[in-house]
């Protein structure tokens, strides 16, 4: 099996192409890291266009998405690689075609979960996030 290695292939938005994306970020020097992270915060529309090979349903529904609800997932997904965490990302699939499916639901859950150890008085703080997308 040959693995194609070559970064500038856009995954699919969907579970596994922001695992790849994930973990492509992670592999980024410092200072791409910090342009990431600010291109999250400043334009997350834009983010996902240089990110994700998006369908041309997927790029009018994220035209008609609220910019307030852009700006909140761009930065919560900054907020969590910027911790060096983990976000989770899983997307209904079903048998209808993506166009046909009116009611969408994006659910969102932030996380920073504190450890205090009293052995070596040391805290840290472990941050993750879970962005789930269904269909009702």
């Amino acid at each position: 099996m040959e693995i194609n290695n070559n970064y500038d292939v856009k995954p699919p938005l969907d579970s596994r192409g922001a695992a790849i994306v994930q973990g492509r970020f992670y592999t980024l020097t410092p200072e791409e890291r910090a342009a990431t992270l600010a291109l999250l915060r400043e334009d997350f529309s834009e983010w996902l266009l240089n990110s994700f090979d998006l369908t041309p349903s997927q790029k009018v529904q994220l035209e008609e998405m609220p910019a307030k609800l852009k700006k909140h997932i761009g930065d919560q997904i900054a907020e969590c690689w910027e911790h060096a965490g983990l976000v989770t990302f899983q997307k209904e699939e079903d048998e209808e075609e993506e166009d046909d499916r009116q009611n969408k639901d994006f659910i969102i859950f932030p996380s920073a979960v504190q450890h205090y150890s009293f052995r070596s008085k040391e805290h840290t703080t472990a941050y993750s996030l879970s962005i789930w997308i269904r269909y009702s």
